[in-house]
């Protein structure tokens, strides 16, 4: 029984590892060319831009998961005055994120005020919750890289919520 109970484990415990595996969506981090989505492995296409080789600046990423397809935002600009306040769009979407002020690295909590976003026409200009993490902050060259998530309610439909997850930004100039 004891047998048993060792090889069903070891049978869970491989399967589970197989499971994991699975690539279910397209990932600009996993290392793998996807032809078709990528121009070159993790960058191009549906992923941020692909470097220069034989360029020295820094390449400036913006990407979010927004009502779950994952887009890369080339029309974004942030200010800081004094709250930082990211704005990104697209054809389908505008967005507008306070991140308040300060110049400390880690986690904070996204602003209410100046944060709204349309998306497909429809206004959502209510934040209901989000958090920024910003894990670089150079002062130098003027450059703000991190994270964040947030969800908005639409102004016509309180059931319509706009979610955006897994946003990131390298090296946004301000």
């Amino acid at each position: 029984m004891k047998k048993f109970t060792y090889y069903l484990s070891f049978v869970f415990l491989i399967s589970s590892m197989l499971m994991s595996c699975k690539k279910d969506e397209q990932s600009c981090q996993d290392g793998e060319f996807s032809p078709g989505s990528e121009e070159q492995t993790d960058c191009g296409g549906v992923c941020p831009p692909c470097q220069d080789e034989n360029d020295d600046q820094p390449i400036e990423v913006m990407l979010a998961n927004v009502q779950g397809e994952a887009l890369s935002f080339s029309n974004r600009e942030l200010v800081k005055l004094p709250d930082w306040v990211l704005n990104f769009q697209n054809d389908s979407i505008n967005v507008s994120v306070n991140f308040g002020d300060g110049d400390s690295l880690g986690a904070r909590p996204i602003e209410v005020t100046n944060s709204s976003a349309t998306f497909r026409g429809v206004p959502h200009s209510v934040l209901v919750e989000g958090t920024v993490l910003f894990s670089e902050i150079n002062n130098t060259e003027q450059r703000l890289s991190g994270f964040f998530e947030c969800k908005f309610l639409s102004d016509q439909n309180s059931l319509d919520t706009l979610i955006i997850k897994n946003g990131g930004f390298e090296n946004i100039p301000w």
